[in-house]
């Protein structure tokens, strides 16, 4: 499912084991022991930027400064990967692992942009928040993933837009919604 190059790249992530069926493009697992399978479908590049666009980097953030980059898709990225999951001191669930950040109560997975920078390395200069937990905004809200979720039938997924109003890399707090039934492949 992950490239090599994403293999090991944090050794604490265990990689979610499923059974895709080629013919529909689904992504068919459960909720194993006290990790949760979770797929986010980041649909649509950006289009416009200060640089060359194929120079850009995107993934998941792992930790402070990894980067688990995704299978390519026709028009964005894939990712499936597994956070750990117990029960929070309210009840809820709490979520861990190398890619999730924030506070109990407060977590959340990280879209990073990164781009190249002179001496060759790669710099990060936009994130997109996708919380887990319930979250209240100015003007919307979600639910976040709650235990119905986590119980459910499938792995849990999200689909994102990686282009914001202008065009360029999304960035800020994402409003989402998270489901937890197998969708269809980007096309």
């Amino acid at each position: 499912m992950f490239g090599s190059s994403q293999r090991g790249l944090v050794s604490t992530l265990r990689l979610a084991r499923s059974t895709p069926d080629e013919r529909l493009g689904v992504f068919k697992v459960t909720a194993v022991g006290d990790t949760l399978q979770v797929r986010v479908l980041l649909n649509g590049m950006p289009t416009v930027w200060c640089t060359d666009l194929s120079a850009l980097s995107v993934g998941l953030q792992s930790g402070r400064d990894g980067l688990l980059e995704g299978v390519v898709l026709a028009n964005g990225r894939q990712f499936d990967v597994e956070v750990g999951v117990r029960e929070g001191r309210d009840g809820e669930p709490d979520f861990r692992g190398p890619l999730v950040h924030g506070r109990v109560g407060d977590r959340f997975l990280y879209i990073a942009w990164l781009e190249p920078v002179q001496d060759g390395s790669r710099k990060m200069f936009r994130r997109l928040k996708l919380y887990l937990s319930p979250v209240a905004r100015r003007g919307w809200s979600s639910e976040g993933i709650g235990w119905d979720l986590v119980r459910g039938p499938g792995p849990v997924w999200c689909e994102v837009s990686g282009c914001d109003a202008h065009g360029g890399p999304a960035c800020g707090t994402a409003e989402l919604t998270w489901s937890s039934f197998a969708p269809k492949e980007i096309a």
